[in-house]
């Protein structure tokens, strides 16, 4: 009986399908990175409502600390006193209130008339769907610079936003008074608002081949609005193209020399177009442009002087080649004349080199002079060229002996100072007979630590074999300083080519809170694991402290150790910084 009533049940339930419950959704469960990204956007908003209440309850504050310093200030005052100066503040609070609704009539006023006569420039606002919410965010800072640059502007123009839809316009809505701005706002494209006017439309883009020279009243000139980071390379010229509107571009490249390409945020256009309406001169108007995207023409034209300095007084094609004064060619079609090192000049003895120099200064030929080296062979001669009946000779080099340590200064003591950081005090101590041996009995330099001054001070003595054991002592012990090891730090002494290089992580990349954290982490690994393996592989040794990087090891070594801790602190996951490295050090071994 209760197997015919169950029966019963599910066939009243299928007669009746809206007694039974709906079937539940199965949830997708969210990947890890998700998952991530998910916490750190709630953090994010956690963080923002908190900072928002702080900086509220500072503001509260601040106000009611002005209020009772107001409040005292009355109270130790008389009546009178009182009442003229309450009188005096409303006076002031009068006059800059109506400067400032005096100042936005003026600006309502301007921005009405280009209304009517001004030169409209339109934003294009069609590419939101190709960037992302970072993106997004900075092209409607850059709108905003737009509209207020445009206020500030003696002769505006008309701003006109086309294609604002989706993400773009409730981004723009969440702006302050974003609903009161005096600008034309088009939810269609541009092509559809101006059909009629598709004659008149010009984009204006770096990719075009005309050049503008004058802002036609009657045109309507559109600016991309696009932030890519320069991933979606002539887009604005295919889509203009595409629709068969005419193209132009600013005509930088007739008053300025770019560093970089000629691709300009939105406000910087619209900023260059609205000083070109008040001037009327393009020069000034792109002083706009950012010096760092700039070609710093004042040091080259210096430098090229240098060079030509250098090059004065050689005339000869053929001294100049065998001097190593030839020219090559640049990737941007430029010459520079370079000196090479005199290890790549292997057909020069030192008593050749000798007479030629002395011939130039003298103001002779060279090629009046026989020279030939005094051993006579011929990998080390120069072509033989055309010499007069007499020779001239030149007296033997003089042979000095090696100046001592002490007489290099004339008898004068040298001193080096080394700080001593607070937290490398008391490892100081324990260690400080392995510091002294080493620097006191083989490199013969006076050692002592001052108590008072909390620094470690050295000097020569007169039995110092070489001057430079001086300064090789200091970057021992400023090593150490740092972080080194003794083991470490004492081969700046036994060898020459040793150098430490420091910098910090906001070198690389600016980072703030858990992002630095973390990139700490990635250069660390689990257990020191990372660090190990770039110390080993390059042989260098690294310390991290705190947000500062030090690396001890040969030049070219702490090149390749610096650049793989660059790609960690960038966010390069480990295993492809090791991938690098094998690379790298294969290469060395090659090489070597």
């Amino acid at each position: 009986m209760e197997a015919k009533g169950n029966d019963q049940n599910t066939i009243d339930n299928k007669a009746n399908p809206a007694s039974c419950p709906p079937p539940q959704p199965s949830l997708q469960p969210l990947s890890k990175n998700a998952q991530k990204k998910l916490l750190k956007q709630q953090r994010f908003e956690a963080k923002k409502a908190e900072k928002k209440a702080l900086f509220k309850e500072q503001k509260k504050r601040e106000a009611e600390r002005k209020r009772k310093e107001w409040e005292e200030k009355l109270s130790s005052l008389s009546e009178d006193e009182r009442s003229r100066l309450r009188e005096e503040r409303k006076g002031l609070r009068k006059q800059r209130m109506e400067k400032r609704s005096e100042e936005r009539e003026n600006k309502i006023e301007k921005l009405a008339r280009a209304k009517q006569d001004g030169q409209n420039i339109v934003i294009d606002l069609e590419f939101s769907h190709l960037m992302s919410s970072t993106e997004l965010s900075s092209l409607v800072q850059q709108i905003m610079y737009c509209y207020a640059v445009n206020g500030r502007c003696a002769s505006p123009a008309h701003l006109w936003l086309t294609g604002c839809q989706g993400e773009m316009e409730s981004q723009l809505l969440r702006l302050p008074g974003f609903d009161k701005w005096i600008i034309e706002k088009e939810n269609q494209p541009y092509i559809e608002a101006f059909q009629d006017q598709k004659e008149h439309l010009v984009y204006l883009t770096a990719d075009s081949e005309t050049m503008l020279d004058e802002l036609d009243p009657k045109k309507m000139y559109i600016v991309g609005g696009l932030v890519d980071r320069n991933r979606w390379k002539g887009i604005t010229m295919k889509k203009a193209q595409e629709q068969g509107i005419q193209t132009a571009k600013l005509p930088i490249g007739n008053y300025l020399k770019m560093c970089s390409s000629q691709v300009l945020t939105v406000n910087q256009v619209i900023e260059i177009l609205l000083k070109f309406l008040e001037t009327r001169d393009w020069e000034a108007s792109f002083q706009v442009i950012p010096q760092r995207k700039r070609y710093d023409v004042d040091s080259k034209e210096n430098q090229g002087e240098m060079e030509g300095e250098e090059n004065e007084g050689i005339d000869d094609p053929e001294i100049k080649r065998q001097c190593g004064f030839v020219r090559r060619r640049r990737s941007k079609g430029s010459l520079r004349p370079y000196l090479r090192p005199h290890s790549l000049l292997p057909r020069f003895s030192p008593d050749l080199f000798c007479s030629l120099s002395l011939s130039i200064f003298l103001g002779g030929n060279p090629q009046n002079h026989k020279m030939q080296s005094d051993e006579g062979a011929t990998s080390m001669e120069l072509e033989k060229v055309p010499s007069e009946s007499k020779r001239v000779s030149f007296p033997s080099k003089p042979n000095f002996a090696p100046l001592k340590a002490h007489e290099i200064s004339d008898g004068q003591v040298q001193f080096r100072k080394v700080s001593v950081p607070p937290h490398r005090y008391t490892p100081l101590k324990k260690v400080w007979m392995e510091i002294y041996t080493p620097i006191y009995e083989h490199m013969k330099i006076d050692i002592r630590m001052n108590l008072k001054a909390r620094k470690v001070e050295l000097k020569t003595r007169s039995d110092t074999p070489d001057i430079s054991n001086l300064q090789k002592c200091a970057d021992f012990v400023h090593a150490f300083m740092l972080g080194f090891d003794v083991i470490d730090a004492v081969a700046l002494l036994r060898m020459d080519e040793l150098y430490v290089e420091s910098f910090e992580i906001k070198d690389v990349k600016t980072l703030r809170g858990e992002h630095l954290s973390r990139a700490i982490g990635r250069l660390s690994g689990k257990g020191g694991k990372t660090k190990f393996a770039i110390e080993n592989s390059t042989k260098t040794r690294i310390v991290i402290a705190d947000t500062k990087i030090h690396i001890l090891g040969s030049f070219a070594n702490i090149k390749i150790a610096r650049d793989s801790l660059c790609s960690l602190i960038l966010g390069s996951p480990a295993g492809k910084v090791y991938s690098k490295l094998r690379a790298v050090t294969a290469r060395l071994a090659e090489r070597f």
